[in-house]
């Protein structure tokens, strides 16, 4: 009898499981799959091995459980999947954020899957990059190779030790940051070690800043801050700073460090939906099919605020919330944008201490540096907002 009934809530539990997954399951008969990325990437899979490999990925996918994730450094693309299978019949599961904490796939009505890694996986079976992330992962090269060479220029005594071999070198975690240093020690005083670093500053560099530390009335530890042209677009801040430490028997360190900040670049998933008509800016209704162009392609343009960075903001006076509505044909709001404005000379100027705060569909997406964009709306509309 107790056989009979384990078998029975084996029997049950299998159902049970079988029941859950086919909920998620994709209609038998799947043929072909259509692949697009909002980054304008697209792929069509017609082989039976690569359709059934990733059909088979897409049933297994867990649900998707809400859980604390950490700041993205880097919003990837939406992806979107159509299934086709036998005559007309087709299927379409949309992918958000895919390979993040937050990646979630929307299917039918659903419960929603967690991505677990599945468009990148297909992604290497295809050998094809849905994720635009190229621009800002070769900014994130380029900061990287940028930053050893940096290291590169700076210079310290002749009798120098080093204490490390090689650069360390860390990305601090939630940042668009690469950090690279070195230590040397010298039997030299402090005071010698930094007349001698002043004497000899990194070529092209411009001297940002000293600091000075003491233990008592004596001078402990020197700092020299140097700053280096920013690459536009790439690169947006280049760092080598020095930290002298003075040492027992008259030796003194020497860490030598470099800090290159590299742009992240918007994700083509955060613009403006398609079929907006209208454009509610404040109490101003645009629907001038030319105007409301020009809106959205200039908002689109916007850089993202970077995520990680540290923004020194002055005491600020806000003026009142401006409000963005992007509106379809039926009137639905398909996309909208916050700020609380600073009144500059007159003009109304977004900073990254006054950035954009966009939605799509009611989802938040990364907020926006709008520098003149109301002022241009202004001259647009020839209203005041």
């Amino acid at each position: 009898m107790a056989a009979l009934i384990r078998l029975l809530a084996l029997l049950l539990a299998a159902f049970g499981v079988h029941a859950a997954r086919s909920a998620t399951r994709l209609p038998d008969g799947v043929t072909k799959i259509e692949i697009h990325s909002a980054a304008g990437v697209s792929a069509h899979v017609r082989s039976p091995t690569e359709v059934a490999t990733i059909v088979n990925w897409f049933d297994a996918l867990p649900p998707f459980v809400p859980r604390p994730c950490p700041y993205p450094v880097y919003s990837p693309p939406t992806v979107t999947f159509v299934f086709h299978g036998s005559g007309a019949a087709r299927t379409t599961a949309v992918d958000r954020l895919p390979g993040t904490c937050s990646g979630e796939i929307e299917y039918g009505g659903a419960a929603a899957l967690a991505d677990d890694g599945f468009v990148a996986r297909v992604s290497r079976l295809l050998g094809v990059a849905f994720d635009p992330s190229a621009r800002t992962a070769q900014n994130e090269a380029a900061a990287k190779l940028d930053a050893a060479r940096l290291l590169g220029l700076a210079r310290v005594p002749a009798s120098s030790r080093p204490l490390s071999k090689r650069a360390v070198t860390s990305t601090p975690r939630g940042t668009a940051l690469v950090e690279m240093h070195r230590i040397w020690k010298v039997r030299l005083p402090l005071a010698r070690v930094l007349a001698f670093e002043k004497t000899h500053r990194p070529r092209g560099s411009s001297a940002t800043g000293y600091g000075t530390g003491y233990h008592w009335s004596t001078i402990t530890s020197q700092q020299l801050m140097f700053s280096f042209p920013a690459f536009a677009g790439r690169i947006s801040s280049r760092e080598l700073d020095f930290d002298l430490d003075a040492l027992r028997g008259g030796w003194t360190r020497i860490r030598v460090e470099t800090q290159d900040t590299w742009v992240v670049a918007r994700s083509p998933s955060e613009v403006v939906p398609s079929g907006v008509t209208e454009v509610d800016v404040g109490s101003h209704r645009v629907t001038d099919r030319g105007k409301v162009a020009k809106i959205v392609r200039w908002f689109d343009a916007l850089p993202i605020v970077q995520p990680g960075a540290v923004f020194h903001c002055p005491a600020l006076t806000y003026g009142p919330v401006i409000r963005l509505d992007f509106r379809n044909e039926a009137g639905a709001v398909l996309a909208r944008a916050r700020m609380s404005i600073r009144f500059m000379g007159g003009s109304l100027v977004s900073t990254p201490c006054t950035g954009i705060q966009f939605s799509i569909d009611g989802r938040p997406q990364t907020a926006l540096v709008g520098g003149r964009f109301f002022v241009r709306v202004e001259r647009l509309l020839g209203v005041r907002l």
